[in-house]
């Protein structure tokens, strides 16, 4: 008898031992091919120094923090400014971004419990490779800090779906969510719909639960999200109050989270809509060949989504309730967005969530049974293909936006370039002289394609890289050229001398001159 109790410990221990050495395994999986796909699609501005618009000016910053109601955002960049101080350094910001992912996409997969490998690669693949990251290592400055707001946000889903007491994973849940939120506000879709992809996952696998656990595990994860967004508006109060700051206007965040009846049922047609014909233009996701493929991929979901139905209403009907209602609320959760108060212009940066359209689809094939493998099998394979596509798709588009704002990064230079030497080969230039920039409105004056006429790569349609804008050109003029003169911000009595009238528009001949001690460029 104790022969038998000794030998079946030693099988316990040895069965629960390879059970973690596979997990182990499966992790590395997941995390390793999280760092290849972000590599292969974003390595080239990891190794390069692109900077424009906002990274100019936020060179050694975070961006806006406490007035846009990103106040933890600014508690991190504090921190990190007194440890080594903030410095937009690519391929540091690129690394940590792309760990903070693939951690990420490890806690995913097993919130998920994918158990193939090729459903592991392919979903850290689309974590990394969606074009809303394309987009955010524009703003490189910031890419770290956004990455961890993702693994934030995901987290708190895992903790409030994996914790054995409910009281302390809605607790763990709802901070991550509020610090998430505290560094961007829109990341918050996302985590809706990672928690309704969790919610039906779970509802396919513990087909045995009855209607009211089903139910009460959903209602634990949407008041988890919602005590998370209260959490975050009250400490977002108290920091403005300390900070003695106001929310801005941009983007209308000053009326952040304002809606009423009629603005939700105006968000959910809208956000339905942009799920079945996504828009177009320099905030779309499913640019080019990539669009067909994001149909195919839906297709395939409902064909996944009918085949659970069906088997669920064998075994328990209620279940299918919760299918079909986490049907209907899916493009509502991906374009959650809409549903957020007035958000003013809405840009790639913001739309990570979609990125979840094609994760569910690998989900809902993992679940299909094993007595029913050809179905599984033939539709992993037709996924497979399809996501590796779109996954390569988008690593080619990233690089071709890199290149692009390579291109116009070294015009911009040569430009600059240009300017200065016309400015010092003037006669009477020195150094103290005072300059005056004429008709550029502002300092986000952009010049214009007459002046400044930039290659476009066909196709790159998407935004900052659409058309990439040095509205900062004037700080690019002492970051680039090492060229810094006082600038006189008082120019109505400059601009009626005689003159000046007189001059042409740069760069023809003239159009830079000295006069009265002055250095005039007219624009």
């Amino acid at each position: 008898m104790n022969n038998n109790r000794k030998i079946n410990k030693q099988d316990k221990i040895w069965n629960e031992t390879k059970l973690k050495d596979c997990m182990k395994k499966q992790y590395i999986i997941t995390f390793v091919a999280a760092v290849f796909w972000g590599l292969a699609a974003h390595g080239y501005i990891f190794l390069n120094k692109f900077c424009w618009h906002d990274d100019m000016k936020e060179l050694f910053g975070v961006g806006a923090t406490y007035s846009s109601g990103r106040w933890f955002l600014g508690i991190l960049g504090e921190t990190v400014q007194r440890l080594f101080g903030n410095v937009s350094v690519p391929w540091f910001h690129g690394l940590v971004s792309l760990l903070f992912l693939a951690a990420g996409s490890v806690l995913l997969a097993e919130l998920f419990q994918l158990k193939q490998n090729v459903s592991r690669i392919l979903l850290a693949g689309m974590m990394v490779v969606f074009p809303s990251w394309t987009v955010t290592y524009a703003y490189m400055f910031t890419a770290a800090y956004y990455a961890s707001a993702v693994f934030l946000a995901i987290l708190g889903i895992y903790l409030v779906w994996k914790a054995s007491k409910a009281w302390c994973g809605m607790l763990s849940g709802a901070v991550c969510f509020c610090l998430s939120l505290g560094i961007y506000q829109a990341y918050l879709p996302l985590a809706a719909t990672i928690l309704l992809i969790a919610f039906l996952n779970d509802v396919i696998v513990k087909e045995e639960c009855s209607f009211r656990e089903h139910f009460m595990k959903g209602i634990l994860g949407v008041c988890t999200l919602e005590f998370g967004v209260i959490l975050y508006f009250i400490v977002n109060q108290f920091f403005l109050y300390i900070m003695h700051v106001e929310l801005t206007d941009y983007q209308n965040i000053k009326n952040m989270g304002q809606t009423n009846i009629k603005m939700i049922a105006e968000g959910i047609v809208s956000a339905w809509k942009d799920f079945l014909v996504p828009s177009q233009g320099s905030a779309d996701m499913y640019m080019q060949s990539a669009r067909g493929v994001y149909y195919a991929v839906l297709g395939l979901s409902i064909c996944f989504l009918v085949y659970h139905i069906i088997q669920c209403w064998k075994k328990n009907r209620t279940a299918v309730f919760f299918l079909l209602a986490g049907a209907l609320c899916f493009p509502v959760g991906v374009n959650l967005l809409y549903l957020m108060g007035d958000m003013g212009d809405i840009y790639g940066i913001m739309l990570y969530a979609k990125a979840m359209v094609f994760i569910l689809p690998i989900v809902l094939v993992e679940r299909i049974k094993l007595d029913t493998w050809r179905i599984r099998k033939y539709g992993t394979l037709l996924l497979s293909i399809l996501l590796i596509y779109v996954g390569v798709f988008y690593t080619h588009y990233a690089n071709a936006c890199y290149l692009q704002a390579e291109f116009h990064q070294e015009q911009v230079i040569s430009w600059l370039n240009t300017l200065v030497a016309r400015i010092q080969s003037e006669d009477g230039y020195n150094r103290g002289l005072p300059i005056v920039y004429l008709n550029s409105e502002g300092p986000g004056y952009v010049p214009p394609e007459s002046t400044l006429a930039l290659m476009e790569i066909p196709n790159v349609d998407i935004l900052p890289y659409q058309n990439v804008t040095f509205s900062n050109w004037k700080t690019a003029l002492f970051r680039w050229c090492g060229f810094r003169h006082e600038e006189l911000t008082e120019t109505s009595e400059i601009e009626s001398w005689q003159e000046v009238l007189d001059m042409p528009s740069y760069p023809d001949s003239g159009s830079v001159r000295i006069i009265k001690g002055i250095i005039i460029v007219k624009f």
